[in-house]
């Protein structure tokens, strides 16, 4: 379990799932896999290609690289532990030292002092040493991998996701007190390229506030909440205006609706059209497909009144009076699909430390390597890790005093 080698088969399994998961869209519909997957799909939904990352053996994978990562730094940690106490003592020992003279060894002995090197005398020699915490390098890269997979299962595993549709003006309230108002959206700038942003404004329970555009892989996070561009729609608008009073109810229409103020007479609406043709007699002929725009769009309803049932195309700007209600059509309205996805704390905070302690990791094995230096009284010896760089600096030195 504390084998290199199984470590690195387990991670080429995790790196296999993941890529497999990064590539077949994940919490579709079963139906959805075998539509779009014919000879496969049964295969990839016996195999939990749908939802991979919380299958059961992607879990088992994880769980076993965290016992074998650990089961390595504990014995990596152990063996450091032995083994320093020792290394200053096999140090006064060095091999190769090279005869210098005793002026030069002399001179060597200051010139480490300076460079802030600590000192192990020993009977016939005495050795300078710095960096020693750099030993700890690679431990500390494997402790931070092994965090990074705990921390990063447990957001992947306790975060919650939502996908909310929201109409430009409307706010949302959640469970937690949480509102978010959609101020405005749009699906193309001002040149015309699609760019699908939403400009958004949050509030939290305690009363903080923030504001933001989200588009396609820029979500905004505010209090362990990240809130994403998720797609798009066109809704009907119909406004509902009472004759005696005046007082007007705007309707976002997406699925069939009855809109009546008695229960009885309205307009049932049936569908949203993007475009439309006339024929020679002059009737509206609708166009169920133009990509995503609406440049002529027109309602289909039916019109319930006094018991009778009228299907009508009606344009927008025009209304139906029925009863004491005037229903008038307005513009369609685009809206989007946000995903609300709360990370709970401190998870994610941890896993950035992860990520921060495995930095520190790295630069202790390459930019903060142990150097040892052995000086007796006309010879010295370079070991540790930076062995060839510390010989290059001593080399440079011992010319310098030559001259």
């Amino acid at each position: 379990m504390h084998s290199m080698r199984f470590g690195v088969i387990l991670l080429v399994f995790i790196v296999a799932c993941s890529l497999a998961g990064s590539l077949i869209p994940q919490g579709r519909p079963q139906q959805w896999y075998i539509q779009n997957y014919p000879s496969a799909g049964k295969v990839f939904l016996a195999l939990e290609f749908n939802n991979l990352f919380y299958s059961w053996y992607f879990v088992l994978l994880i769980v076993l690289s965290c016992v074998n990562i650990f089961s390595c730094s504990v014995i990596r940690l152990y063996n450091l532990l032995k083994t320093g106490s020792k290394i200053l003592t096999r140090a006064e020992d060095a091999p190769g030292g090279r005869a210098i003279g005793t002026d030069a060894a002399d001179s060597l002995r200051s010139y480490l002092v300076l460079r802030r090197y600590r000192q192990h005398k020993a009977a016939n020699a005495v050795v300078f040493y710095k960096n020693m915490a750099g030993r700890y390098g690679s431990f500390i890269v494997h402790l931070s991998l092994l965090f990074i997979l705990i921390f990063g299962g447990l957001v992947l595993w306790l975060s919650e996701t939502a996908d909310h549709t929201v109409m430009p003006g409307e706010t949302l309230v959640f469970e937690d007190g949480t509102e978010l108002e959609l101020e405005s959206f749009r699906i193309t700038d001002e040149t015309g390229r699609a760019d699908y942003v939403s400009m958004i404004h949050v509030t939290s329970p305690g009363g903080a506030t923030t504001s933001g555009e989200i588009s396609v892989n820029y979500p905004l996070s505010f209090h362990s909440i990240k809130y994403y561009q998720q797609q798009f729609g066109t809704a009907g608008s119909v406004s509902a205006v009472s004759a005696a009073t005046g007082e007007e109810d705007i309707f976002y229409l997406t699925d069939q609706s009855f809109l009546s103020g008695d229960g009885h007479s309205g307009i049932w609406y049936t569908a949203l059209f993007p475009g439309y043709v006339e024929d020679e007699h002059g009737h509206i002929m609708p166009i169920s497909v133009m990509g995503n725009a609406y440049p002529n769009p027109v309602y289909h309803v039916l019109v319930s009144d006094d018991g009778e049932i009228t299907p009508k195309m009606v344009l927008p700007g025009e209304t139906i009076h029925i009863g004491d209600i005037i229903f008038k059509f307005n513009e369609p309205v685009n809206y989007p699909g946000i995903r609300v996805k709360h990370i709970p704390n401190p998870f994610p905070g941890l896993l950035y430390g992860s990520f921060v302690l495995m930095i520190v990791g790295f630069w202790l094995c390459f930019f903060y390597m142990p150097a040892i230096v052995t000086v007796t009284s006309d010879s010295y010896a370079v070991s540790g890790g930076k062995a060839s760089g510390e010989q290059l600096m001593i080399d440079t030195f011992l010319k310098e005093i030559e001259k």
